[in-house]
């Protein structure tokens, strides 16, 4: 006569576990805020990039303004 015994730890194993992995895939509150929050602050960076690089222009244009201004016999 065979148990059963370890079968039966098996599949209440099984049991105990599937929902805990199925629930991982699953993303609550906190999960969407952190995602919520990844995107902000990359439209963010993004957003001061930009203002970087118009910055950056303007003081270039200033420059050669001024660079014109300065090389211009009077």
């Amino acid at each position: 006569m065979t148990s059963h015994l370890p079968h039966l730890v098996l599949m209440a194993a099984l049991a105990l576990t599937l929902p805990l992995i199925a629930g991982c895939e699953q993303e609550g509150p906190a999960e969407e805020a952190g995602r919520k929050i990844d995107q902000q602050v990359e439209q963010l960076g993004e957003q001061l990039e930009q203002a970087r690089e118009a910055a950056t222009e303007a003081v270039e244009e200033a420059g050669d303004r001024l660079e014109q201004t300065t090389d211009t016999p009077r």
